[in-house]
């Protein structure tokens, strides 16, 4: 009967882990979407302010902000051309989208390095001297796309630099 009992409570006591896992796991996925909802709740906003220049729209959490923005930004610079464009970058350098870019050029993964290295050369004025600190990189990827950057943008170095 000793066995019997104990086979009980070990099953019992695995029903329990397995429920408290699954309530863990719910209280998680409604977290998880909550999140995601404001998440996506500050994208829409941002592009918006992005795009009309009305900074009113835009949401108080700054690095929240900055980083839909820098997100925004990388994905719809290239779908806007001109004066448009000139605005629109404009508004984006106002939320602080070359600070994220200048952040994750010295701290990101070679991905990001790359990526920020390629946004920031977009930003006309001060950002061109944080992507030439790109040509020396430790990724030879990073130094090609920010040397790239740099001449699509009309902003490289002499040759004999590079």
């Amino acid at each position: 009967m000793t066995a019997l009992c104990a086979l009980w409570d070990t099953s019992l006591a695995l029903m329990a882990a397995a429920l408290l896992s699954l309530l863990i796991l719910l209280v998680a996925r409604a977290f998880g979407a909550r999140r995601g909802r404001r998440h996506e709740r500050v994208r829409r906003q941002v592009t918006r302010a992005l795009l009309s220049g009305d900074m009113d729209l835009v949401p108080t959490g700054r690095r929240l902000r900055s980083q839909i923005a820098a997100e925004a930004t990388i994905e719809l610079v290239e779908l806007v051309r001109g004066s448009d464009r000139e605005r629109f970058l404009r508004n984006a350098q106002a939320m602080g989208v070359p600070d994220v870019f200048r952040r994750a050029l010295r701290t990101g993964s070679a991905q990001e390095r790359l990526t920020a290295a390629e946004a920031l050369a977009m930003f006309p004025g001060e950002t061109g001297q944080e992507v030439v600190a790109g040509l020396d990189d430790r990724s030879p990827d990073v130094r090609l796309g920010a040397a790239l950057a740099l001449a699509q943008n009309h902003h490289a170095p002499p040759a004999a630099e590079l």
